[in-house]
């Protein structure tokens, strides 16, 4: 059973399939320690990623006029790239989505918090600290 995508969808598998790409080096820094499994492992990770970049094609852009795109990688490792592939847009989605949603009370009471110091600072600069001209010791933090 030949699956196949779109051009959109094309482009955006390409671009996702780069981004894990440029963790390449790491097998190079695991043989290095001795981590030969772990490798190996990595090593094969990137050869799922180059074989689906034969299918995608190696330009940045689906340019070739093709409408379609036959994914030929065999359904075993077809599975395995996909299912990391999507691992790791979950964990983007995450970082840049849900986080951000989820500190969402944070942000405010630090914004909040950010405006309250600013007018703060402005009604001191208005008005000057007491004795502030006098004494320098008066402008820095008591120790202690």
């Amino acid at each position: 059973m030949a699956l196949s995508i779109t051009g959109e969808q094309r482009d955006a598998i390409y671009e996702e399939v780069l981004n894990d790409l440029c963790g390449i080096g790491d097998v190079a820094l695991l043989i290095g320690r001795g981590e030969y499994g772990s490798a190996r492992e990595q090593g094969c990770r990137f050869v799922e990623d180059l074989c689906l970049l034969d299918d995608l094609g190696w330009e940045p852009a689906s340019g070739d006029g093709r409408d379609e795109f036959v994914l030929t990688l065999p359904p075993a490792e077809l599975t395995r790239a996909l299912r990391r592939l999507d691992d790791n847009a979950g964990a983007v989605l995450y970082r840049h989505v849900v986080m951000p949603i989820e500190e969402r009370e944070q942000t405010q009471r630090v914004v909040t918090a950010m405006a309250a110091y600013i007018d703060l600072l402005a009604q001191l600069a208005e008005d000057g600290p007491a004795g502030a001209d006098d004494d320098p010791a008066a402008t820095e933090p008591a120790v202690g």
